[in-house]
């Protein structure tokens, strides 16, 4: 017990004086705090953002079918008869038996209605006393019904003449009961009996015996609320069926086990997917499987036409897509996080290690030292993990509420909650900053009054990972990261969701390590550029260049503020270009699809008038015989391109005709007819597409009618060059030639896309229209393009077309597909991590250099001391600091931004995000964003400001005799 109490009272003693130690030092206790509450922020908000995002895109998916007037979660199991293969009421009772006791258990949902209908073969309906085989056999039936019952449809109906069908005794008629509308057309009544007939059938996979029995009309009926979720088919669909009770159906016609007696079986269940969330989607579709298979087995050939589970596996290919997303662009800002959490503590043990020393000397130990800082980093770790959770549901609303990058609405926020895998990732976080923040502990915990004036007296040595080449081998790792990436082509798991981003941790960890490689490369190298301008400033006049310049050479304190500034400038302008890259790469990707702003698809219309005529005109007729005889002939005409620019909101249009195509060597492709003189006002075209701009290759058109493009991959393929003659025929019912002049080539052309499975490259051809027309012998249709205003609703723009006397199929918009993409879950949760983490990225640069400056300000006022004694000025030493610090920043900033451009080009084509498993066309193109990199920039230049300004302030008013007081103190 004694030893209990020892243990506890020793536990709160390190406890207290860790407060205490922590108190003595707020800055950097502040500064710790701030970089592990962002790595705990960080990795708790995006499980919070995903699951809430992943429950409404799953409420977008089962609400697109709600909006099909059904709930959500019905299914509809269909078995009918095929040829060679007869329904047994055994199997279908097993099947029923299953669906009604054992599948809601394995749902593991409330099974809210359930609803079995059974039906035959059609039966011919004579009038009651027709003899079928005397003279009335070869008489015509009144019509041809089914048989069969509705389970609880009594309930579901309203019975207008009549009542409902009671029980069969044996040998009286089948009651029945027919639908109202089908009781009007065939003019029967209650009360009416009838003769179901099927004659005798003997084929090669069917044999049945005659039957024949006696029915009864009980009633006639109607559906009491058509529009209730119990008639998943249309109550019309019954018109054709009389209905009895099971038992009768069952008594009387299943018991003949003829083929025609059941012919049909299927089921509908509603189940309740009120509890249904992102957690546990995966065994619902698991469990939906699992009833599949067991229905398919005791029913082979099932169909399954109703069910959630296409619509459950999308939400699921979005859902992986959009952690995969989210878990490749957070992985930089974290370890970043962790990085300033390093630096950090290293500034703190640094500016701790005579206090160690001190320590040491009297009697701790080097366990106790660590103990002490491991207390610290606890205390810190604890307050860091409640304060990040937090702060991590609010980074998840803000990332909801992104428009685009660093643009933010007020929207319909997310329902955020704190998950178990946040508080699992939180805890995660906080363990791995711990660690991180006892790395700088482990150095210097051994640490002596002898060791430390040995450390002092030292000349600088080497940083360990200079010494062990660290550098060098992440920056090795991180280019055969690249190789491998450019050997994928890209992240695969970013295509479609498809793959595991763990499989290769490489891949994902390869930009990271090449801006980290970087920066300490850079560190190896700036000693040696200080060194050659401390020789160059020799021949400057003054001595604040050469002080300034020698100490930067000579000095490894600021090793941690000039890595920090490279990597966070660098990561600031790859997320910033990360974001603008893709957020360009998705609106072209929609206008390469459309081709322009807009596509209409139209048709051509039709004229029949008297007269002979041709397709473009008519002609006199030529008679023969009555005089004045006409034929009819039909015209086709199409509206001119041009009118369409009379529309409100329509800036240009140009219509644009495509064919299948085969070439004389038996390559097939799309021959693509344009208007040259417009289309390059409309259509959507960039620099990789061709050699040449639009407009030029639209005047190589115009060499002649013949002439054409050719993509240059299929000329180098088939060895022809500009000027070769091509040939090849349009794929219609005449096979019509066209003769071609190869006048120009082209890479790509909006709106063709390479074929699935295809083998080498592809023909694709540009043509004019007026030669394809003359070729054809009729005006050809096909899409108008427009360049319209943005504002224009496509309504109103299809409205307008119409009065302009264009036939209009449909109206594809680009911008509202660009809108539409903007807005997608995905989408959001990537750019509002980017946006979150550019902030972040940039109030840890500018943070990081406070802190440093602050560090720093005891040994400058040291140092100033002495410099005064030998005869320095206020001014010069005001110069001195001024020049020190704004090298340090300036090359910090001009090398970061110099690494996150490099870094950008190198790996952001590897970086294509698509919801297809294939790459999208056109290919992305790098956007560096200058302006991420002029905000990062004076954000830091700010922060500068405030270095420099503080720093001279008390510099300034410091007294020559207590700077050399505080250096005797200092080197004790």
């Amino acid at each position: 017990m004694k030893r209990i109490s020892t243990a506890i009272s020793r536990f709160f003693g390190v406890l207290w004086f860790a407060f205490r130690r922590l108190r003595s030092a707020p800055e950097l206790t502040i500064g710790m705090l701030v970089g592990l509450v962002t790595v705990v922020t960080l990795s708790a908000s995006i499980p919070m953002y995903v699951e809430a995002a992943n429950n409404r895109i799953l409420r977008e998916e089962l609400g697109s079918l709600e909006r099909r007037n059904r709930p959500a979660f019905s299914f509809m199991y269909l078995y009918s008869r095929l040829p060679g293969r007869e329904v047994r009421w055994e199997d279908i009772a097993a099947a029923d038996q299953y669906l009604a006791t054992t599948a809601p258990g394995t749902m593991g949902l409330p099974l809210m209605q359930s609803t079995l209908y059974v039906h035959s073969d059609l039966f011919s309906l004579f009038p009651q006393g027709t003899d079928l085989y005397g003279g009335d056999a070869g008489r015509r039936a009144i019509t041809r019904l089914q048989t069969g019952f509705v389970r609880d449809i009594e309930n579901h109906i309203t019975i207008v003449e009549g009542s409902l069908p009671g029980p069969a005794a044996p040998g009286e008629p089948l009651p029945v009961i027919m639908t109202q509308d089908k009781a009007n057309e065939l003019g029967v009544q209650v009360g009416d009996e009838f003769i179901i007939y099927r004659r005798e059938e003997r084929t090669e996979l069917v044999e049945a015996k005659r039957f024949e029995d006696e029915i009864r009309l009980a009633g006639i009926w109607v559906a009491t609320d058509p529009e209730e979720l119990y008639w998943f088919l249309q109550p019309s669909s019954f018109d054709n069926v009389l209905l009895m009770q099971e038992a009768t159906y069952l008594g009387r016609l299943v018991v003949t086990e003829q083929p025609y007696s059941l012919t049909y079986a299927g089921w509908h269940q509603i189940y309740d997917g009120g509890s249904v969330e992102a957690s546990n989607v995966r065994r619902v579709i698991g469990a939906i499987g699992r009833i599949r298979a067991q229905i398919s087995i005791l029913l082979p050939d099932v169909n399954f036409p109703i069910s959630p589970v296409w619509a459950l596996e999308r939400y699921q290919r979005s859902v992986g897509l959009q952690t995969k997303i989210l878990l490749t662009f957070s992985i930089p800002i974290i370890l970043l996080s962790l990085g300033y959490v390093i630096f950090v503590s290293t500034l703190s043990v640094t500016q701790q290690r005579l206090e160690i020393a001190l320590l040491k000397s009297r009697g701790s130990s080097t366990p106790q030292v660590l103990q002490l800082y491991f207390t610290q980093s606890l205390v810190l770790g604890a307050i860091s993990l409640a304060a990040g959770i937090v702060l991590g549901r609010f980074m998840a609303q803000l990332i909801g509420q992104t428009q685009g990058f660093l643009r933010f609405a007020r929207t319909d926020p997310l329902v955020v909650r704190t998950t178990t895998t946040s508080l699992q990732l939180g805890i995660l976080a906080i363990v791995i900053g711990t660690v991180s923040c006892l790395l700088p502990a482990l150095k210097w915990a051994r640490l002596t009054i002898v060791t430390f004036k040995r450390f002092l007296a030292r000349a600088m040595e080497q940083p360990w990972w200079q010494r062990y080449f660290l550098d060098i081998i992440l920056f090795g790792a991180s280019l055969y990261g690249l190789y491998m990436l450019r050997q994928e082509g890209a992240l695969t798991f970013l295509l479609g969701g498809q793959g595991d981003p763990l499989q290769n941790p490489l891949l994902l960890l390869a930009p990271t390590m090449f801006v980290i490689s970087i920066g300490l490369l850079f560190i190896r190298v700036f000693p040696l550029v200080m060194d050659l301008l401390h020789w160059l400033s020799r021949l400057l006049p003054g001595t604040v260049p050469l002080i300034s310049f020698g100490r930067l050479a000579r000095s490894a304190n600021y090793y941690g503020v000039l890595l920090l500034l490279v990597i966070t400038v660098g990561l600031s302008v790859f997320t910033a270009s990360l974001a603008k890259t893709l957020d360009t790469n998705v609106r072209e990707r929609a206008l390469y699809e459309v081709g322009a702003d807009v596509a209409v698809d139209e048709a051509a219309w039709i004229q029949t008038s008297g007269g002979v005529g041709g397709l473009f005109g008519g002609e006199e007729a030529e008679t023969e015989g009555e005089e004045g005889a006409e034929e009819e002939v039909t015209q086709l005409y199409i509206m001119p391109s041009s009118e369409a620019e009379t529309v409100p909101g329509v800036k240009s249009a140009s219509r644009v005709v495509s064919f299948g195509i085969r070439a004389d060597t038996g390559d097939r492709g799309t021959v693509i007819g344009v208007e040259r003189a417009t289309l390059p006002s409309v259509a959507f075209f960039r620099d990789d597409f061709a050699y040449r701009s639009l407009g030029a290759l639209m005047n190589e058109l115009a060499y002649g009618q013949r002439a054409c493009l050719v993509n240059r991959a299929f000329l180098a393929a088939k060895g022809l060059n500009v000027g070769d003659a091509l040939n090849v025929r349009i794929n219609n019912a005449e096979g019509t030639r066209l003769e071609l002049t190869v006048a120009g080539t082209i890479e790509m052309f909006p709106t063709v896309y390479p074929p699935e499975l295809a083998v080498g490259p592809q023909l694709l051809v540009i043509a004019n229209i007026p030669y394809l027309e003359m070729q054809l012998g009729y005006p050809v249709t096909g899409q108008l393009w427009l360049d319209v205003e943005r504002e224009i609703p496509t309504d109103e723009l299809q409205d307008g077309l119409q009065e302009a006397g264009f036939r209009v199929h449909s109206i594809t918009n680009a911008l509202e597909q660009i809108s539409k993409e903007q807005g997608r879950l995905e989408r959001v949760g990537l750019f509002g991590f980017l946006s979150i983490g550019f902030m972040i990225i940039s109030f840890l640069s500018m943070l990081g250099l406070m802190l440093y400056a602050f560090l720093s300000l005891r040994q400058w006022t040291i140092q100033f001391g002495v410099l005064r004694a030998i005869g320095l000025t206020q001014t010069q030493l005001w110069l001195l600091v001024i020049l020190e610090q704004t090298i340090i920043v300036s090359l910090g900033l001009l090398a970061g931004a110099a690494v996150g451009i490099w870094m950008s080009h190198l790996f952001l084509p590897f970086l294509q995000v698509s919801y297809a498993e294939t790459l999208p066309l056109p290919p992305l193109i790098v956007q560096i964003a200058w302006e991420g990199v002029w905000r990062v920039w004076g954000i830091v230049g700010t922060a500068l400001a405030m270095v420099i300004l503080g720093m001279i302030r008390p510099l300034h008013s410091i007294k020559m005799f207590e700077a050399i007081k505080l250096g005797e103190a200092q080197s004790l």
